[in-house]
């Protein structure tokens, strides 16, 4: 009897010792599956932190980008505007640049051209400096119609001096007193020996002589002295008009007229140039 209770004793700690391990088991297994949701779970997380990470990361860099992007609009825009205001002073200087120089080159060639006259020599060089003073940026309207009037013979050989156009007005004289009394159709050898003998006289008496060529002739001389060529060509062309003269003083004239003009339009290429550069002070 006692060997029976010592079987069934032992088979219930068997049987218990089943049911612990079976207990063990299943708790062991119910852990390893908590620990595994709970890693499952810790992954889960741990994907979810890095796609919020990602996103994140790609909002905050598209967010720099932008802003690094306007700044560099702005900083664009700024050189922009820097580069435009450069631009426009450069402009500016450059213009006042070229517009000093060409009152320079113009002036140059002014005082140039009024040495050129002093001397009566040729004035291409002076006109072509003058003309050119504008260079390929544009023209002057009266630059250019001053020089449109020029006498072409004027610049192309001079003009004789205001002391050349006297003294040879002074060679001229005697001649042009003899011719003025003979018609332009001409005369006969007494009308020339005739003209001599008057003339010789009224040369003696033209400085008191009230009237006709010698009267003419004075005006001339005063007009000389005083400057005005153009007044001296007008009356010594009116004095000899209809006479052998005409042909003697054509040249003379002529010569007169050209340095003229020429004196006048110096002053008017002088005074442009001073009003031109006054309007750059």
């Amino acid at each position: 009897m006692y060997a029976d209770e010592v079987n069934n004793l032992a088979r219930e700690i068997m049987l218990e010792k089943e049911k612990a391990a079976s207990a063990l088991e299943l708790e062991r297994k119910m852990a390893e599956e908590k620990l595994l949701e709970e890693l499952r779970h810790k992954e889960e997380e741990a994907d979810l932190k890095l796609k919020k990470a990602e996103l994140l990361s790609k909002s905050e860099i598209a967010a720099a980008v932008a802003e690094e992007k306007l700044t560099y609009m702005k900083d664009v825009r700024n050189v922009k505007q820097e580069l435009e205001a450069l631009h426009m002073i450069l402009s500016t200087q450059s213009e006042d640049f070229h517009q000093s120089h060409t009152v320079h080159k113009l002036a140059v060639g002014a005082f140039a051209l009024e040495d050129a006259m002093k001397r009566g020599g040729p004035l291409n060089k002076e006109i072509t400096l003058i003309s050119s003073s504008y260079g390929d940026s544009g023209s002057d309207p009266l630059l250019d119609a001053v020089i449109s009037c020029l006498p072409e013979a004027a610049i192309k050989r001079g003009t004789l001096t205001p002391s050349q156009l006297s003294q040879k007005f002074e060679d001229l004289k005697s001649e042009v007193l003899e011719l003025s009394l003979i018609p332009s159709t001409g005369g006969g050898l007494i009308s020339h020996v005739a003209a001599k003998l008057v003339s010789a006289m009224k040369v003696k008496e033209s400085g008191r002589h009230s009237g006709g060529i010698a009267a003419a002739v004075s005006k001339v001389q005063c007009y000389l002295a005083e400057g005005k060529l153009s007044d001296a060509a007008e009356v010594l062309e009116n004095g000899v008009q209809g006479t052998k003269a005409e042909v003697v003083v054509a040249d003379w004239v002529k010569s007169a007229r050209d340095r003229a003009v020429m004196e006048q339009m110096l002053l008017l290429l002088q005074a442009h140039a001073t009003a031109t550069a006054s309007s750059l002070a």
